[in-house]
């Protein structure tokens, strides 16, 4: 399986059949995207893990009232069956929760960023097709209206190449 950097990597080269005139722009946008994305997963679950730790004092009032025994001051409040040093087990299981966070969020994040932006690319590749596909109807000459068609042709089933090959993803 192809990974979605790839296939956005191919539809973004631009060497054959030239630079959309907003492409700049789209990559830009999408570069932003990538690095809001980032820091609000990375950011928003450093958070979450700080936020429960803060209110560990609700878990302990309710290990008292309860009778439980869960180590507080953790992402989410565990119970473990054997005892030991609350400090260093809150640690430990701190550490490996927000570990785990940080690798499902941020590569689902990234997955949503990379689709979206592969797809504002294939828009900007296409309204550069139309544009170009325009241009057959301005030219004076048949060769030049065959020659304007046969780019056309070329880059139209290079979009569609490469769209079927991300949605396959089998680049």
């Amino acid at each position: 399986m192809v990974k979605w950097s790839t296939c956005l990597n191919k539809i973004a080269d631009t060497r054959r059949f030239g630079k959309p005139a907003d492409f700049d722009a789209v990559t830009k946008r999408g570069n932003l995207f990538a690095l809001i994305n980032y820091w609000y997963v990375n950011c928003g679950v450093i958070t979450c893990g700080i936020s429960h730790i803060l209110t560990a004092g609700e878990c302990k009032q309710r290990n008292e009232d309860e009778g439980l025994h869960e180590v507080c001051g953790t992402v989410t409040a565990i119970w473990l069956p054997f005892e030991g040093d609350k400090l260093m087990i809150q640690i430990i299981i701190t550490t490996l929760e927000i570990l785990v966070e940080l690798c499902i969020m941020s590569p689902a994040g990234v997955l949503c960023i990379l689709s979206w932006e592969t797809v504002e690319v294939l828009i900007s590749h296409i309204n550069h097709f139309k544009s170009n596909f325009l241009k057959i109807f301005e030219e004076s000459t048949v060769e030049g209206r065959s020659k304007q068609l046969k780019f056309c042709i070329q880059y139209h089933n290079h979009i569609l190449r490469y769209t079927l090959m991300c949605i396959k993803r089998k680049i």
